[in-house]
């Protein structure tokens, strides 16, 4: 899930024009105009739709201010220029056009080996390293976890009852836990079977979207994206199938909010009669999503968003909620701390050198400050400026009696739950935008918001003075 989209560049890396006015509530009435034209309610399309024809449509939208004619005068990922070249008819020579094809039709016969190749091997692989643990459990209310963060969401519900089952695939955890893949042995050799022929349609099937959506030549990068992920959400489908029939549960919980695993989830609950909850582990868009959000109730992080995703899916099944409690059992670690908060700055997985801006300006204006870095990002992004000694390794203690610093971020609601200073550093044009504009969320008033490095300092003096 991934937090915003990349940002877009001229040649020497500056932004083609200001953000501010890309992201605005006249960019989001164009997007959600786009989604009225999407018809596919696949399992793949509110991926598609967010990692792909958003990007493309943020360089459509983007072209209409800079003026810019010529796309090779662009810094363009190779799909993505050949997907705006295609919506905005420019001409390109017979020659290039014949070439691009051949790569294309070349790249796409690898990837489609590649692809069976997984989704032969993975349900082998199943049948071979699970054992059946699933047939004699029996519960009314179930979850499947896939990720820390879903499980740091959610893991009350465990005490209140609900039964987890762990995609073992997605989430490493040392103790013995229920996997999703510990069916018994009829299933798992079923699997053999079934498992590759789901594995082909959902090649197909997002080929024929992504072609219709992106082109031919954009297609291909769509399709190498996934080749290694379709067998992973296929086997999950026919596992999460069965689990659901053979357990019969009243109530599923789930921590993904739009994603193919999420859309899996929705549409098995709906042919199983059972009651989807959602208890979203990221911020919710602004936009509508093709396919949705997920679940029959999606509790929203703010009374924001719940107002917001109400009047934006006014039609949907979905009824939308924020309740307090709720909100306070997801995301507060119940740990008191009575020392002096401490400054943590909790830098993005993605667009490192905006981190990197902050952590300069926080080293050379001398002021004390930890890191608790993203699971996917490495301190080596960070140095000269810092080393080993500054960082956090216990999320709880990071997010636990802190002066918070984030761009745009989940952590800043987090923050609010667990004796913590939030404060949002939009020093970045893109970065406040997104704030005001895609994520309802963080619209929320004890999330303070510094739009200068000069604040960000003052600030931070006036609650180191207050004692906080």
């Amino acid at each position: 899930m991934k937090e915003g989209m990349p940002p877009s560049k001229d040649m020497l890396g500056k932004p083609l024009v200001n953000d501010r006015s890309i992201y605005s509530p006249l960019f989001l009435k164009e997007v959600n105009d786009k989604v009225d034209n999407i018809s596919e309610r696949n399992d793949y399309i509110n991926e598609l739709f967010l990692y792909f024809i958003i990007p493309l449509y943020e360089k459509v939208y983007q072209l209409k201010y800079a003026g810019k004619q010529n796309l090779k005068s662009l810094q363009l990922e190779q799909w993505l220029y050949f997907a705006l070249r295609r919506v905005t008819r420019k001409k390109v020579s017979s020659l290039e056009l014949l070439s691009s094809y051949i790569k294309a039709s070349l790249s796409l016969i690898y990837i489609l080996l590649v692809s069976l190749l997984y989704i032969l091997a993975l349900p082998a692989y199943i049948l071979v390293s699970f054992k059946s643990e699933i047939r004699h459990v029996r519960s009314e209310s179930i979850a499947v976890i896939r990720s820390t963060a879903t499980y740091s969401k959610i893991a009350f519900l465990e005490k209140e009852g609900v039964l987890f089952f762990f995609d073992s695939f997605a989430f490493k955890e040392e103790q013995k836990r229920l996997s999703l893949y510990s069916a018994p042995i009829f299933v798992r050799l079923t699997g053999l079977i079934v498992i590759p022929w789901l594995g082909l349609k959902d090649f197909i099937t997002l080929f024929l979207t992504a072609r219709k959506y992106l082109g031919f030549l954009s297609s291909v990068k769509v399709l190498a994206h996934y080749k290694k992920r379709i067998a992973h959400k296929v086997s999950f489908e026919f596992y999460l199938n069965y689990l659901l029939r053979h357990l019969k549960p009243k109530r599923f919980y789930t921590g993904n909010k739009e994603d193919r695993f999420a859309l899996i989830e929705n549409r098995l609950c709906e042919a199983n009669y059972i009651k989807c909850i959602c208890m979203p582990h990221g911020l919710e868009y602004a936009f509508r999503m093709p396919a949705g959000l997920v679940g029959d109730i999606f509790y929203c992080n703010s009374q924001n968003a719940k107002d917001y995703l109400s009047e934006l899916y006014k039609y949907s099944k979905t009824h939308f909620f924020f309740d307090m409690n709720i909100v306070e059992k997801m995301l507060s670690k119940n740990v008191v701390n009575e020392e002096e908060k401490k400054v943590v700055f909790f830098p993005e997985s993605r667009e490192p050198e905006k981190n990197l801006s902050i952590i300069k300006f926080l080293k050379e204006s001398n002021i004390n400050f930890y890191l608790k870095l993203h699971a996917k990002d490495n301190i080596e992004n960070y140095r000269p400026f810092v080393d080993k000694s500054f960082l956090i390794d216990d999320f709880t203690t990071g997010i636990t009696n802190s002066i918070t610093l984030a761009r745009k971020s989940t952590i800043l609601l987090e923050a609010i739950y667990n004796h913590s200073i939030p404060i949002a550093v939009l020093v970045d044009e893109k970065d406040r935008a997104y704030v005001e504009f895609m994520f309802p969320s963080l619209e929320d008033e004890k999330i303070l918001k510094v739009y200068s490095f000069d604040e960000l300092k003052n600030l931070i003096e006036e609650l180191r003075g207050e004692n906080v």
